[in-house]
């Protein structure tokens, strides 16, 4: 399946900020549900932290609520 992601942080204007990849489709299992694709948009807020080269992932501290 074709996949779309990036390797290293460069600025969201570099040519290679977002490469294509491909991949095995997933195995589905139990409960899974494997959905085709068709069109999908960017957030701008993504966008801004690409484009501010913030490096790091925030880790978030939660509980799961069933």
């Amino acid at each position: 399946m074709k996949t779309i992601g990036f390797t290293e942080h460069l600025p969201i204007q570099a040519k290679d900020s977002l490469i294509e990849f491909s991949q095995p489709l997933p195995e589905v299992k139990g409960h899974d549900l494997l959905v085709k694709i068709s069109a999908t948009s960017v957030n701008p807020v993504d966008v801004g932290v690409r484009r501010s080269g913030y490096r790091k992932l925030a880790k978030l501290d939660g509980t799961l609520l069933e």
